[in-house]
């Protein structure tokens, strides 16, 4: 057991008796991702899990009104675990990206496809994942200010860890950063450290700062949400994004950047969305700093991307996703089983180890939630979020049991299953418009909540 182990435990058996606190404690252990709790054999639990344990027990302990969500969360567990014991049997000697050899090693010589404890795990952590999103689906808390506090404490130990590598102060290095692969040594990019924060590698911390900077954005002018919070969020992890000197960072937040900027903009001319006061002041900051800063970033970018572009580590990532792909094929579009193979990229994970039927399962249960939380006004800052962090694993990121998307799926899920319109009253105004045209009337949400 670890330190954070010593800590999440209690809490988790603490949350089955409180189930109220259940959500915080969920989203407090959602941005250790490079984190364990547990260690056994050599295998490392990340607190997200160990704390997964008690919504799964308080399914079948306590009664809660049932799910929208049908029986496809049942048929995606039971498919991916069944590829997980089967496919490894039925392609057993093939050449695949094994996860404890490392990508870089594994492009260069893979390793044979075999059932290993590996493919139990993954179908363990998966399962565990869809359990907690069916239970906030089932239970859905009153508000979802727990996905703000679960951000808000990984910027902040990201800041701690940032204060540390300029002015020395202590911070617990070992604690944060106990991945599978160890505790990685630090990196440089022209001279300078490239920052990481508690996380293993500058590409994780890339994920989890788009997606909290992101929400951050969407929760500015929101009902639920002070733009305080959503102020601090943004800038903290667009500083941090910067001082990573990462590939992910520019590649993934780059496309999240012109998405969302798209999908405002179109929203705004359109006349589908109006811009509160406060979110034009901070476009407009935004803008002249973009202006004024636009030689300085373009050289950053073009610097980073020809680093990059240079470096094995490129080639040897882009070559594991050729690899995936050619695997996909050559097992007859089935994969070859969850926790089978690990290449670089999100959907070449999904397609090489699960295969079509899988990812089509996943892209299901993402997009049926999905597409019911983008009518709720309140919960756009936890939807863009998800958009933005399954963006940026498609370029770099291929965790499955990454909790950061599985958590932000669950609050959506919750939104989901709830039913709760949370659009905007209609004003005194707008109610009198409505009765002068025939009951039809036009709603505009304010942006950046669109």
């Amino acid at each position: 057991m670890t330190t954070l182990g010593l800590i999440v435990i209690p809490l988790t058996v603490y949350a089955i008796f409180r189930p109220a606190f259940l959500p915080y404690l969920m989203a407090a252990t959602m941005p250790l991702v490079s984190s364990s709790a547990l260690e056994f054999s050599g295998n490392k639990v990340q607190p997200f899990f160990v704390a997964a344990i008690a919504p799964a027990l308080l399914l079948g302990l306590r009664r809660s009104k049932p799910s929208n969500l049908g029986l496809l969360p049942v048929t995606l567990v039971a498919f991916f675990a069944a590829t997980a014991v089967a496919l490894p049997a039925v392609f057993r000697g093939i050449p695949v990206l094994v996860a404890r050899g490392g990508v870089d090693e594994q492009v260069e010589a893979p390793g044979q496809l075999e059932f290993t404890i590996s493919n139990l795990a993954q179908a363990g952590y998966f399962g565990l994942a869809v359990l907690v999103v069916v239970y906030f689906a089932r239970n859905p808390p009153k508000n979802s200010r727990f996905i703000a506090a679960g951000f808000a404490v990984g910027t902040l130990l990201n800041l701690w860890a940032l204060a540390n590598q300029l002015i020395g102060i202590f911070y617990p290095r070992e604690v944060f950063r106990t991945s599978l692969f160890g505790i990685h040594s630090d990196s440089y990019f022209n001279g300078a450290q490239r920052f990481s924060g508690i996380y293993s590698e500058p590409s994780m911390l890339a994920t989890f700062s788009v997606a909290a900077g992101v929400y951050g954005l969407f929760a500015l002018g929101t009902k639920t949400h002070r733009n305080a919070v959503g102020v601090f969020l943004l800038a903290s992890n667009l500083t941090m994004l910067a001082m990573s000197y990462s590939g992910t960072a520019v590649a993934g937040g780059g496309l999240v950047a012109g998405l969302t900027v798209g999908v405002v903009v179109w929203r705004f001319v359109s006349g589908q969305s109006r811009v509160r006061a406060e979110v034009m002041l901070l476009m407009i900051v935004a803008a002249v700093v973009i202006a004024t800063a636009s030689a300085v970033v373009h050289d950053y970018a073009a610097a980073l991307i020809e680093d990059k572009l240079r470096s094995s580590s490129y080639a040897n990532r882009s070559g594991s996703n050729a690899f995936s792909w050619d695997l996909f094929l050559d097992t007859w579009y089935l994969g070859a089983g969850l926790g089978s193979s690990r290449p670089s990229s999100f959907a070449m994970l999904l397609l090489s180890n699960v295969g079509l039927v899988g990812t089509g399962l996943y892209v299901a249960l993402v997009g049926r939630i999905a597409l019911r939380a983008r009518s709720i006004a309140e919960m756009r800052p936890e939807l863009w979020a998800l958009i933005g962090v399954l963006l940026v694993k498609v370029v770099a990121e291929p965790n499955l049991s990454n909790p950061i998307p599985w958590m932000l799926l669950a609050a959506c899920a919750a939104a989901y299953s709830s039913g709760v319109d949370s659009e905007p009253r209609p004003s005194n105004t707008s109610t009198r418009t409505t009765a002068a045209t025939g009951g039809r009337a036009a709603h505009h949400s304010s942006l950046p909540g669109t």
